[in-house]
Parts: structure tokens; sequence; C-alpha cells
């Protein structure tokens, strides 16, 4: 059973985002119509609505949430704050109110065993396409080999350059080569860029061997 507390300025999106879950057996759900009402703090996951946030600082709220539990943002077109900023001030996925149910679903029992989320086959945004974030904003494109993309994972759920060494059952030296290579791939300087790159690559769900 997975406890999510769910922020979002519509009371409408609230009740039908409240039967998904409960349909989906996530049976504890917690609603808030503005951040000023006190969060459920045994939650297992946040799905936030930066335009329900009253706070000055949207970004800063979702910071302090994050350091608590998984975070999911909603994204809006309307709003101030690009989708990238809550990734790096911690959140561990993006959808969209307007996805399918069991997107929202998906996402929730993703984030709640430490994995990161973005819909699949979503492209990073472009330059070409109106009113998105120029790629120079979110990173250049990534081609990144398997191997690659299960360092980045493992590295984005908060393992050690050790742990990761362990679990593919490869040495310290060769997990911190590919990091070299992810970062100079990616143009990623600490670990919240890493994080970010794991979600534009998709690398949230890249098989890894069994220990």
């Amino acid at each position: 059973m997975i406890k999510i507390d769910v922020l979002d300025r519509s009371p409408v999106f609230l009740f039908g985002v409240k039967a998904v879950f409960m349909a989906a057996r996530i049976t504890e759900v917690t609603t808030r119509l503005s951040s000023l009402q006190e969060p459920c703090w045994a939650a297992d996951v946040h799905l936030i609505d930066p335009e329900a946030v009253v706070e000055a600082d949207p970004v800063k709220y979702v910071a302090r949430i994050a350091r608590l539990a998984p975070v999911i943002m909603l994204t809006s077109s309307t709003s101030a704050f690009p989708p990238w900023a809550f990734l790096e001030a911690g959140a561990r996925g993006l959808v969209s109110r307007f996805d399918e149910s069991g997107v929202f679903v998906e996402a929730v029992k993703q984030v709640a065993v430490g994995g990161l989320f973005r819909p699949k086959g979503e492209a990073a945004p472009t330059a070409d396409a109106p009113g998105e974030e120029s790629a120079a904003e979110v990173g250049p494109a990534l081609c990144l080999s398997r191997r690659e993309e299960q360092v980045l994972a493992q590295i984005a759920h908060g393992l050690t350059h050790s742990q990761v060494a362990t679990r593919l059952g490869i040495s310290r030296h060769t997990v911190d080569t590919y990091v070299k290579r992810i970062r100079s791939k990616t143009g990623a300087g600490n670990k919240a860029e890493l994080t970010r790159a794991a979600l534009l690559s998709g690398a949230r769900q890249v098989p890894t061997p069994s220990s």
C-alpha cells in the first residue's frame, strides 16, 4: 500500500485523481487545495501542482517536501517555473494533468520505490516547438550506451560509485570511467544534473544484473 498526498488547485482534479489511486489500491490518499494546508507527513509520495503553492518560491517549497518523501510534479504550460527547476530541487518525476490515469499510477509506484519517472515516449523539449524550453536550457540530446544508462540510473537513485560497482558487478574504477563519459555527454556537473539527465534519457527503468 502506498500513501500519497496530492496538492492541486482544482477540486475536480482532486476528486478524479483520488478515484484513480483508490481503484489502483493506493488506498490512503490525502488531498489539499493549497500549500497552506498541512501536508500528510506520513505520505510515501507527494504529487504537487506548482500553481497550488502559495509561497513566494514554489521551488523552495518542493525542495523542502522532497527532503521528506519523493515528489512528482504536475506540469503546466501556465507555470512561471520550468519543470527542470523542480527536478533540480529534488522532484523525482513529471506528469501532465492531462495524462491518462495509468501514467499517474505508474509514476507513483515508480518513485515510491526510489525510482525516477518520465512518461514513455516523451521527448526532451526542443527550441523548434513554440513555447518550449530551448535545448540549451534542458541539456543536450543524450546518446548513452546501455551500460552508461545503467550506471546513470543507479547514481540518480542515490547509490555511491562503490555501491554501483557492487550492484553491476564491475570495478569502482570502471564506474568512475562511465560517470566521466556520462558527464561529458550530458554536461552534468553535479548529482542534481545527473538526476535530470537520467530523466531526459529515460534511464529510470534500465534492467540491472541480479545481485
